[in-house]
């Protein structure tokens, strides 16, 4: 476990935790999440079937508008109209620090760094691939991470991403 001051944003805290670790992957969870038993292990599992980056399951969403996310299969044009993932995946170490790892967002893009990171891979010709099972709960509230940022993929940061990554099929304006 690795601790790190808030100040650096989450994409610092989470690099600070990569750093500290030396396993072949990496997973992110969030506070308001609690991973299930054995989905590290049944994710590495769907990751040593492919040729993927990074494994995600299904979210299960609790508390505020209850339900599933995280369930539709890797679509980079699914992605560029919108982050349809959560940062819940277990992402090859490798291929993350071949990137750069987590960019911190800027204030405007706030809660994006997991978007970012998936139209990076995409840029790069990486992709997901879809664990069609429950692997984290997501305690949903006004209190927690997701609800506090801002929307991804509306206005501004819609057109920051696009700049930042103009080879993508972004749909058009």
């Amino acid at each position: 476990l690795v601790t790190k001051s808030a100040h650096g944003g989450p994409a610092a805290v989470r690099h600070s935790g990569v750093e500290a670790s030396r396993a072949p992957f990496v997973f992110f969870l969030d506070s308001e999440e609690t991973l299930y038993p054995k989905a590290l292990a049944r994710l590495r599992g769907a990751l040593a079937e492919s040729a993927a980056t990074f494994a995600y399951g299904i979210v299960q969403r609790v508390g505020v508008e209850p339900g599933l996310s995280n369930y539709l299969p890797w679509d980079v044009d699914r992605l560029c109209t919108g982050n349809y993932l959560s940062g819940a995946a277990l992402v090859r170490r490798q291929a993350l620090e071949q990137l750069g790892g987590l960019q911190e967002a800027p204030v405007t893009m706030s809660g994006s760094e997991e978007y970012d990171l998936w139209l990076r891979f995409a840029a790069e010709g990486y992709h997901g691939t879809l664990l069609p099972e429950v692997v984290v709960r997501r305690q949903n509230g006004p209190r927690n991470r997701l609800s506090r940022t801002k929307t991804v993929g509306r206005g501004e940061p819609d057109r920051r991403l696009r700049d930042r990554y103009p080879a993508l099929p972004w749909p058009a304006p």
